[in-house]
C-alpha cells in the first residue's frame, strides 16, 4: 500500500492567519477524512494516520502539523517524514505563498525555498534535500509582507479552504495527481525533476 505524508506548516499560536493557511487546510483535510489529530510529543506536532482512497486505490495517509514556529519546523518535519514514509519524495508540504492570488494553488517538486522560512528550515533539516512535493497556496501580497502574512484569512478564504469548500476539492485533486507522480519518482534511482509533475486534469 502506498504511504503518503501530508504536512501543513504555519504558526500554532496564530491560527487562521495567512501564514498558517497550511494548518488551516490540513485541519480541513483531517475533518473531511474523519481523522482526529492529537499531539504527538516525540514528533513534536499534531499527528493522525489512517487509510483512505485516492482514485479508488487504498493508501495510508499520515497528516502532520508541526508544533514549532514556522522558521524552525524543519527538525519536526524530518522526524515525521522518516517515521511515516520511505523518503521525502513521499511527502507533500502545504505552504503559503505571496506569489499567487488568494484561492490559487500550485504544485512544485524540489527547487529553492523562494524565500520561505519554513521551507528553508525543512530543506536544511533534510541535509539540503528538497526532493519532496509542495502545494503552494496563494495568499496575495501586501505592502508590508511581514505584517501581511500575519493578518487574518478572509471569510472567502476560510470558506474556500474549508472541509466542504471548492478549494479543498482542488487540493484533493492535486494530492491524487501527486500520488501518481510519487510512484514514478520512487521508481527512478535518483528521483525525478520538477518538470515531471503534471497539473490535475
Amino acid at each position: 500500500m502506498q504511504r503518503i505524508l501530508l504536512v501543513g506548516i504555519g504558526n500554532i499560536p496564530l491560527p487562521g492567519t495567512r501564514h498558517s493557511v497550511g494548518h488551516y487546510i490540513l485541519n480541513s483535510i483531517a475533518s473531511r477524512c474523519g481523522y482526529n489529530m492529537t499531539l504527538h510529543d516525540r514528533l513534536d506536532g499534531y499527528f493522525a494516520q489512517g487509510e483512505t482512497r485516492l482514485k479508488d486505490k487504498p493508501i495510508q495517509l499520515s497528516l502532520f502539523k508541526p508544533r514549532p514556529l514556522m522558521n524552525i519546523v524543519g527538525p519536526a518535519v524530518k522526524k515525521a517524514c522518516y517515521a511515516t514514509v520511505d523518503s521525502p519524495a513521499s511527502m507533500i508540504v502545504i505552504q503559503d505563498t505571496l506569489h499567487l492570488e488568494p484561492g490559487r494553488v500550485k504544485v512544485k517538486f524540489a527547487g529553492s525555498a523562494q524565500g520561505h522560512g519554513g521551507i528553508r528550515s525543512i530543506n536544511d533539516s533534510l541535509n539540503h534535500n528538497s526532493n519532496y512535493f509542495r502545494l503552494l497556496v496563494g495568499i496575495g501580497r501586501g505592502s508590508d509582507a511581514k505584517k501581511y502574512v500575519l493578518g487574518a484569512l478572509t471569510s472567502y478564504e476560510k470558506r474556500h479552504w474549508s472541509a466542504d469548500g471548492e478549494g479543498l476539492d482542488e487540493v484533493w485533486e492535486y494530492i491524487e495527481t501527486i500520488s501518481e507522480q510519487m510512484k514514478v519518482l520512487l521508481e527512478r534511482p535518483k528521483g525525478g525533476a520538477a518538470e515531471s509533475v503534471k497539473e490535475p486534469k
